[in-house]
């Protein structure tokens, strides 16, 4: 009974390692921490980062490279996104993710004066829809609700963003993730980890920037960040789009385990 009893006990485990190991991350994005600096030139240029071009013929690049001691991390290479000029913007797109998803990086938001401007600004396209954010002069993280027509701050959002009088050099920096899982409701989910690792959070978010909204299933297929509006400068680094990833060496480990299963 008791050798019995161990052979369950590793079968089941050896399940839960197969399991977990076909659970691992990944990203879809590419250069989102912007170290490739091929081609990457002036703002205003058509030279945007490698990885992320301007939505249209009549943007330009919006980022130039914040390297260093002055990057955020203290090393390496950041993207510096200026409120000026206008016109500005760099977008990543890619094919669409399944329903379960997040969207996370890093940023520092300059003071943008007043809660109607903005700094950090940014859109995330979901299926047919888009997730339109920014974070005002009073340092709320707020989604655009076309529905209202108007821009709001999730319950939990107030005051998220600690202002940053100089984002050139040792930022407050805040790490920030969008997740969702759109197979269970067409919502999603945003956390904020300020520069005094205080944590801020809203759920179930059913606020959408057009007036087309997501499905059940939708995923994310694209990530622009905005400069157009901005009355402040930010900074950008680690930027990820993550979703569920097996490895083809888990599903051969997980298949392996259950082929020996049937023939015990």
């Amino acid at each position: 009974m008791r050798a019995r009893i161990r052979q369950q006990s590793m079968w089941i485990t050896m399940l839960a390692v197969a399991f977990m190991a076909g659970s691992a991350m990944g990203s879809v994005l590419v250069n989102g921490d912007f170290e490739d600096t091929t081609g990457w030139g002036a703002i205003g240029s058509t030279d945007n980062p490698a990885g992320w071009p301007s939505t249209s013929g009549t943007r330009f690049n919006p980022a130039s490279q914040q390297t260093g001691s002055d990057a955020i991390g203290g090393a390496g290479t950041s993207a510096f996104m200026s409120d000026v000029p206008t016109n500005c913007d760099m977008h990543q797109s890619f094919t669409e993710t399944g329903p379960q998803w997040s969207v996370a990086f890093d940023f520092a938001a300059g003071d943008a004066g007043s809660a109607t401007q903005r700094s950090l600004s940014g859109a995330i396209k979901v299926g047919a829809s888009q997730i339109i954010y920014r974070v005002n002069g009073e340092g709320d993280f707020q989604v655009f609700d076309k529905a209202a027509n108007t821009w709001g701050t999730p319950i939990g959002l107030a005051a998220s963003v600690v202002m940053d009088s100089d984002v050139s050099v040792s930022q407050l920096v805040h790490h920030i993730v969008f997740s969702a899982d759109t197979s269970v409701s067409v919502s999603y989910d945003i956390t904020i980890t300020d520069s005094n690792s205080t944590v801020f959070s809203a759920t179930g978010i059913t606020a959408w920037g057009v007036s087309t909204l997501p499905g059940l299933g939708d995923g994310v297929a694209d990530v622009s960040f905005i400069t157009t509006s901005a009355t402040a400068p930010f900074v950008l680094d680690n930027v990820e789009v993550i979703v569920p990833e097996p490895t083809s060496a888990s599903l051969l480990a997980l298949s392996a385990v259950l082929m020996l299963w049937r023939r015990r």
